[in-house]
């Protein structure tokens, strides 16, 4: 009796230490790194000893703290099961399915699932990915695959559920085609089952960096979200452009997170290719990256880690989630020091040029280029927070449509902190003020100049200007989506107005006409305040940044000769072949007159009717992304989405 009871004190003290480690959400050094797509054996089918391996084995040190599981396909199979694929962990090839269905049984999986569980790992099912083009038809569907998911892989029961006894962390929503149909609805009947658990479960989702995201954007706005991975890959936005102020918008998912989500704790993730065959633009070797993840827990207080894609890819390059989480242990993972306010607060009225420095509402933000209206996060707008600052700022009263408190008892948290970095101070330019704020100019993605703002050529436009009309966005997937529309210019708006329409008209070559000398001057010196100095001016003009305002007059006026090299966006003209081409949506190494994405706007004849047709539509906001095609056996697919050129 005495051995036995002392058998059963050694098992509980064995036990009971792996039972009260989890994975704690609430800290800034955690690392993300999806599983289940073989991405390293994808790209290197002659390197079989560094293929992707069992779940279990990338759970035996401290490195990595989630792993959604890639990919649950198919919602609605055969049978009315989904579908899951594990390339070759567990496939249609090698593993069975259950009756009926196309849902296979992989609960060989179960006791690895646990066995990273008990190492305070968590483990999620991530749904969708970019060959899996689902859609919800209402939200009552969606409520119901919601129950079934449930009942599939987390607290559920059911007869068909993939893992076996396992029960997972969490849903990951890695949705990159079909729209925004269904997924907030979704998201909330899941969490209803969360309530009464007895265990933390959580929800994630991994949209791309242009901001909002065209499937995910307004279900993030609606739904509860715990984390929020967000892909710095393959994006005009992604982290080859952090050192890009007008590119690099981490800043704008902090003030969305702090601002706008119904989960005001929700953390950002930093999400990254694990190595340069994972992605097709975006990669950083770790020093880089751990330089910009370090600079990001600085300034944000959202900042919840570094996701990679995958696990597979990072354990052949060097145990790339070692180095990371070496520097992110480093940097403290709890607590936040908020930098100061050191930059002067934003002024209605103020005309601020590209590279100034405000303070708004416990941010720092800096001008893209000339602005005058408040600032917002947007990608189309006109300011990017670069920091938080103060005590974060008053978040303006938004309704929560979710779950204002995730179920289960949450992690806790601490005071630690990591060091203060400075702010970099303002050298805004005020003048006279305007009645209203200035139009939306669109994001460029090539020029590290300060910019000016890319509506058109000409920062002079006529005063009439019809309202572009709403356009269905390409690429992204399977769904389109709607950009809003750039807002039309206001006589107050435009700061170099033509002389009266009743007067002769003002020749095509002038663009930006003298003043009358009855005309009363903005105070201080023209040079700076007067973004249309005289012919005459020696001050120069700034560059616009999208590149292709370069052009020297004559018959294709402004319209600078289109080039295989340089990156345009919506509303960009270019000449080729002696026409004036106007770009419909980001583009780059696409000729025009072969390639859809240019309008024919006529044979070249002079400026003014080139500028006349420059005027932007709004679909710039998403770029398309190419995809490739998968290998033919699921064994080794790669996660195309990522690999995009």
């Amino acid at each position: 009796m005495v051995a036995s009871r002392a058998l059963s004190a050694a098992v509980l003290a064995a036990v009971l230490p792996l039972s009260t480690v989890a994975f704690d959400n609430s800290r800034a050094d955690n690392f993300v790194a999806y599983w289940g797509q073989n991405s390293y054996g994808a790209a290197h089918s002659d390197d079989q000893a560094n293929w992707q391996k069992n779940i279990s084995y990338y759970c035996e040190d401290d490195s990595i703290d989630v792993f959604p599981v890639s990919f649950l396909l198919t919602y609605f199979g055969k049978g009315d099961l989904p579908v899951i694929n594990l390339a070759g962990t567990c496939n249609d090839k090698d593993n069975q399915k259950f009756d009926g269905s196309d849902l296979l049984d992989c609960s060989f999986m179960s006791e690895e699932i646990k066995k990273c569980q008990a190492k305070g790992k968590a483990v999620t099912i991530s749904m969708g990915g970019a060959t899996g083009a689902n859609t919800f038809g209402s939200d009552e569907q969606a409520k119901g695959f919601a129950d079934q998911v449930w009942d599939l892989f987390l607290g559920g029961d059911s007869k068909t559920r993939p893992f076996g006894d396992a029960v997972l962390d969490g849903v990951d929503l890695d949705i990159e085609g079909g729209g925004p149909t269904g997924y907030a609805a979704f998201v909330t009947q899941l969490r209803t089952h969360f309530d009464n658990a007895d265990k933390k479960y959580y929800v994630t989702a991994a949209p791309q960096c242009i901001f909002p995201d065209q499937n995910l954007g307004a279900v993030l706005d609606a739904a509860y979200f715990d984390a929020v991975y967000v892909q710095f890959y393959n994006n005009p936005c992604g982290l080859n452009k952090a050192d890009d102020p007008v590119n690099w918008n981490f800043g704008v998912w902090d003030w969305w997170a702090r601002n706008t989500s119904p989960n005001k704790d929700v953390k950002i993730y930093l999400g990254a290719p694990a190595s340069s065959t994972a992605a097709g633009s975006g990669f950083l070797e770790a020093d880089a990256l751990s330089k910009v993840a370090t600079d990001m827990r600085k300034k944000y207080p959202s900042f919840g880690g570094v996701m990679v894609w995958d696990a597979s890819q990072a354990y052949a390059n060097g145990r790339f989630d070692q180095a990371l989480k070496k520097t992110m242990k480093a940097n403290g993972g709890t607590g936040f020091q908020y930098p100061a306010c050191d930059a002067a607060e934003w002024a209605s009225g103020n005309n601020y040029q590209g590279g100034d420095l405000v303070t708004y509402k416990g941010s720092i933000w800096r001008a893209k280029w000339s602005a005058g209206d408040e600032p917002k996060a947007s990608d189309l707008g006109a300011w990017v927070p670069v920091s938080a600052c103060g005590t974060g700022g008053e978040a303006p009263s938004e309704p929560s449509t979710a779950d204002p408190v995730p179920s289960s008892t949450a992690a806790p948290t601490s005071t630690e902190a990591p060091s203060e970095t400075e702010a970099p101070t303002t050298s805004t330019a005020p003048v006279p003020p305007t009645t209203s704020a200035e139009p939306e100019p669109l994001p460029t993605t090539t020029s590290s100049s300060e910019p000016a703002p890319t509506e058109t050529e000409d920062p002079c436009p006529p005063e009439s200007t019809a309202a572009p009309v709403p356009t269905t966005v390409p690429g992204g997937g399977g769904g389109g989506a709607t950009s809003d529309p750039t807002p039309t210019p206001t006589e107050t708006e435009d700061p170099c107005p033509p002389e009266e329409t009743s007067q002769a008209p003002v020749p095509t070559e002038d663009p930006c006409p003298p003043e009358e000398p009855t005309t009363t001057q903005p105070t201080g010196p023209v040079e700076t305040e007067d973004p249309c100095p005289p012919e005459d001016s020696t001050t120069p003009v700034p560059p616009a940044p999208t590149g292709n305002t370069g052009g020297s007059g004559g018959s294709c006026g402004s319209a600078k000769a289109w080039t295989a090299t340089d990156t345009y966006v919506g509303g960009d003209t270019v000449s080729s072949g002696g026409h004036i081409y106007k770009a419909k949506w980001w583009t780059q190494n696409e000729q025009p007159g072969k390639a859809e994405v240019w309008e024919d706007a006529g044979a070249c004849s002079g400026k003014r009717a080139i500028e006349a047709s420059a005027r932007p539509t709004p679909v710039a906001r998403y770029a398309p992304h190419l995809k490739l095609r998968p290998t033919p056996h699921a064994r080794f697919a790669p996660h195309v989405r990522r690999r995009r050129f």
